[in-house]
């Protein structure tokens, strides 16, 4: 099984080996360690919202191949900018 991450210390585990769950809303959450369970059981929205901002606020960058003025070189695409390369290529 992929390994899943922790909310409150954000270690990577595998849940089959996983020291402690919990069930929350209907979805599984695993750790690390009894202690890393005690604080999700305590205020578990307050992890999940925190994985939630962190997960929305990373940044794709994808490295393309794009001519330049200068010739063909590598230009940064954001995640907007690759979403529409997206969509053009998909037409």
């Amino acid at each position: 099984m992929e390994k899943v991450k922790d909310l409150v210390c954000g270690m990577m585990i595998d849940p089959a080996t996983a020291a402690a769950t919990s069930e929350y809303r209907g979805k599984k959450y695993y750790f690390c360690a009894k202690g890393c369970k005690i604080a999700f059981d305590k205020d578990p929205e307050k992890f999940i919202r925190a994985e939630e901002k962190a997960e929305s606020t990373q940044v794709s960058v994808l490295l393309l191949r794009w001519p330049t003025s200068r010739g063909a070189g590598h230009r940064s695409l954001s995640t907007e900018e690759r979403d529409a390369h997206s969509e053009d290529c998909a037409d």
